[in-house]
């Protein structure tokens, strides 16, 4: 099984555990275009993630000091900027 339709309308993908979200999906996700957020992004805390690669960028929250930071790579060359933190 790699999709569900719960009974109460949730889309699972790549999980049969219905855990209440509208969709649900384990493992990478990707969009192509655009992804409009008409609510709140929210962040778990992580460790540092791998630098992006090349035209890329992360944004994370760091689970060492609890700040919002983003990782961008332009032509290999990776900068790491803090843009909220817990003071």
């Amino acid at each position: 099984e790699r999709a569900r339709i719960s009974s109460n309308g949730n889309l699972l993908i790549g999980t049969t555990t219905d855990s209440d979200y509208k969709l649900d999906v384990a493992g990478k996700s990707r969009v192509q275009s655009i992804l409009e957020l008409d609510d709140v992004l929210t962040l778990n805390q992580i460790s540092t993630p791998a630098d992006p690669a090349s035209g890329k960028s992360s944004i994370y929250m760091d689970s060492a000091d609890g700040a919002i930071k983003v990782k961008i790579n332009v032509g290999g060359t990776v900068v790491t900027r803090t843009i909220a933190s817990f003071e």
